[in-house]
């Protein structure tokens, strides 16, 4: 019998980040463990650059904190992209408030960031995880409207925020 292969067998790629990463098209489906000694930042290209259902996940290995920037500038017809989604906090305390992307008088988010370990006067968790997944349009009245739609689970009340806006 023949090999399946990854895809058919349910492998994940999986690249642990220990520097700053641009993140391409050909990172389709990886999950990406972030174990820096700094700040790590992991940046998306233009959402019109990617195909529709470009996914990967991001999740925490490390103690120092993560920022994952989307390349939205403008508004949302120029079809780079945005943040919007849920982060689930898992902790007993209450939700911090960027951990919605879009609520009432919020706009989406051009950032998210998760926080330091608690061992470094943070909130984060080794484990804590995003999947993004890119949805192109049509939204509204706008074709052009791509969103990077975004779950996650965090065992702080800060540990994974939404941050930064576009205009919309």
């Amino acid at each position: 019998m023949a090999k399946l292969g990854r895809y058919a067998s349910g492998r994940k790629t999986v690249e642990i980040l220990t520097e700053d990463k641009a993140l391409t098209a050909g990172d389709c489906g990886t999950y990406f463990g972030v174990s820096g000694m700094t700040t790590l930042t992991c940046s998306l290209p233009p959402a019109s650059s990617l195909p529709n259902g470009w996914t990967c996940r991001l999740y925490q290995m490390g103690g120092e904190a993560i920022a994952i920037t989307s390349s939205a500038e403008g508004t949302f017809d120029t079809g780079k992209g945005a943040f919007v989604g849920n982060i689930v906090n898992l902790s007993a305390d209450a939700a911090a408030p960027r951990q919605h992307g879009i609520a009432a008088g919020m706009l989406a988010a051009t950032k998210i960031e998760f926080s330091q370990l608690s061992l470094y006067g943070g909130s984060g968790m080794i484990g804590d995880y995003i999947d993004i997944i890119l949805a192109k349009g049509p939204y509204s009245a706008n074709p052009e409207q791509h969103f990077f739609v975004v779950n996650g689970i965090c065992s702080g009340s800060a540990g994974i925020v939404f941050s930064g806006s576009v205009t919309p």
